[in-house]
C-alpha cells in the first residue's frame, strides 16, 4: 500500500483534496486509479486508510476512513551532525529518516568546509524537508522527521537536554559503541548523537561536548566518512534498541467508507 504524508489542512477533511506537485507523483508517477486506496498520515503518529475518487490534471481526490494513532517511538534520537560537501547531507537525511530519528540538526562547527550564505540555512533547511518527506513516505513512516536550519556547535550543544548525549570521536578515550549501549539495562527516553565534519570535531568543541556530559564513542579501528559514521552509529542503535523505529499499531486500518 502506497504511504501519503498530507499536510495538517489537508488531513482536518474527510475528502482529502491533493495539488500541486504530489498529485502529479501520485497520478503519473505511482498510476493511481479511481478507487485505489492508500494509507494517508499527518506525520504526527496519525493514519487512515484513504480511497481514491477522483483524478484529475490539477488535484487528487481521496475519501479518507477514520484515523488511527501509533504511539511516537520509544526512544526519541537527535542526530547532530557537522555540515558536510554536498550531496552526502542530502543522502545522510534520507538514511537517518530511514533509520528513525526524531530529528536532525545540521552544525556548522570549526572545521566545516561549507558555510551558508547569509539567509540561506533556511533554504537548506526546506530542502533537507523535502528530502525527509520522501523517505519517510518511503519507509512508511507515521512520525516525520523534524530537520532544523544549520546552526553553531554551541547552539546545538546547548539545546540538548536528553538522558544520553554521544560524540564521535577519533581520540584515543573513546570508547566502543556497542560497550557503552551495552551498559544500559534498558534504553534511555532520549540520545543526542554527535558525528564530526572531516578531520573530527576540535578539541575545544570534544571537550566543550564531554564538559556537557557527553560520551566519546569509537566507530572502529577506520577513519569513516562522515556520512559513513553518522549510518554506522544509527544502525549500531537501531540494532540495540529496535524501538527505536517507529511503527503502525498492531490493528487493520478500517475499510474506506
Amino acid at each position: 500500500m502506497h504511504h501519503v504524508i498530507i499536510s495538517p489542512e489537508e488531513a482536518a477533511e474527510p475528502n482529502v483534496r491533493i495539488r500541486g506537485p504530489k498529485a502529479h507523483h501520485l497520478r503519473d508517477v505511482l498510476r493511481l486509479g479511481a478507487g485505489d486506496t492508500v494509507r494517508l498520515t499527518d506525520g504526527a503518529g496519525r493514519y487512515a486508510a484513504a480511497r481514491v475518487l477522483h483524478l484529475s490534471r490539477s488535484e487528487v481526490i481521496f475519501e479518507r476512513a477514520e484515523w488511527l494513532r501509533s504511539p511516537p517511538p520509544p526512544i526519541e534520537i537527535t542526530l547532530m551532525q557537522a555540515v558536510p560537501k554536498p550531496p552526502r547531507m542530502d543522502w545522510i537525511v534520507e538514511k537517518s529518516v530511514e533509520l528513525g530519528v526524531a530529528m536532525i540538526r545540521p552544525v556548522l562547527t570549526e572545521r566545516t568546509v561549507i558555510r551558508s550564505p547569509e539567509g540561506r540555512g533556511e533554504r537548506q533547511a526546506a530542502r533537507w524537508r523535502r528530502i525527509a518527506l520522501a523517505a519517510a513516505e518511503q519507509c512508511g513512516t507515521v512520525w516525520l522527521t523534524d530537520v532544523a536550519k544549520p546552526a553553531s556547535f554551541d547552539e546545538v550543544l546547548n539545546s540538548f537536554s536528553g538522558a544520553l548525549l554521544l560524540i564521535a570521536s577519533l581520540e584515543p578515550q573513546a570508547r566502543p559503541l556497542h560497550h557503552v549501549l551495552s551498559a544500559y539495562s534498558s534504553a534511555p527516553k532520549s540520545i543526542g548523537l554527535l558525528i564530526g565534519p572531516e578531520g573530527d570535531f576540535s578539541p575545544a568543541e570534544t571537550a566543550a561536548a564531554i564538559g556537557r556530559g557527553a560520551r566519546p564513542i569509537s566507530l572502529g579501528p577506520r577513519v569513516l566518512r562522515v556520512d559513513t559514521a553518522a549510518l554506522c552509529a544509527l544502525s549500531v542503535i537501531a540494532c540495540a534498541w529496535p524501538q527505536t523505529a517507529s511503527s503502525f499499531a498492531a490493528q487493520e486500518l478500517p475499510e474506506s467508507r
